[in-house]
């Protein structure tokens, strides 16, 4: 989310220039798409959502924990799932491993961590409501690190 200094009209600019200047934030004056919907009186510091992305790395080692970081400015992360599938190379599923539980939830961001015990490749599947929001591959690797004896 981005933090603004909301200004109604350019007659409140005075007030909305000293709450900026008290907050190092830029000012909106007037309503924009960005904040079309929103409910808004007079001179205020607002959120206004910016985003939505996925961040994770791939591919990942046996044993490495591996996280998954989803995030929605706009509609939030409360009814978001995970589901995490097998498949072979072709990108036909050969098992369904199951839904993820987040080892963090947040309105509107949401992680998800796991330990692979198996090389092969695996995708994450984030739904909103049954309906998929985005497919993710991971390929899981041999640990090819040097073992201690």
């Amino acid at each position: 989310m981005e933090r603004i200094v909301f200004c109604p009209t350019d007659g409140d600019i005075e007030s909305a220039r000293a709450l900026a200047r008290q907050w190092c934030l830029p000012i909106q004056v007037g309503q924009s798409e960005r904040t079309n919907g929103m409910t808004l009186n007079g001179v205020s510091v607002i959120s206004v959502p910016e985003e939505i992305y996925v961040d994770y790395f791939s591919p990942v080692a046996e044993n490495q924990i591996w996280t998954f970081i989803f995030v929605d400015d706009f509609s939030g992360c409360d009814e978001v799932e995970a589901e995490l599938l097998e498949c072979d190379n072709e990108m036909y599923i050969k098992r369904r491993i199951g839904m993820m539980k987040p080892s963090v939830r947040e309105s509107h961001k949401i992680t998800f961590s796991h330990r692979f015990t198996k090389e092969g490749l695996y995708v994450l599947r984030l739904l909103r409501n049954g309906d998929e929001l985005c497919k993710n591959e991971i390929e899981v690797h041999k640990d090819t690190r040097r073992q201690m004896r």
